[in-house]
């Protein structure tokens, strides 16, 4: 079975981005095993510089 990923980077829940990738989502079940990662939803900070 073929693996896909959707990634979204978009911050707003109810926007179009969320929606077409739910909906991508949605036609592809059953078709093949697909993941959808909402970066928007992460924690996600600009570089500090740290050297780490």
């Amino acid at each position: 079975m073929k693996k896909i990923l959707i990634v979204n980077t978009s911050k707003r829940r109810n926007g179009n981005s969320y929606a077409l990738s739910k909906r991508f989502a949605e036609q592809l079940e059953g078709k093949a095993e697909v993941t959808v990662f909402n970066i928007g939803e992460k924690d996600v900070r600009a570089c500090l510089a740290c050297d780490g």
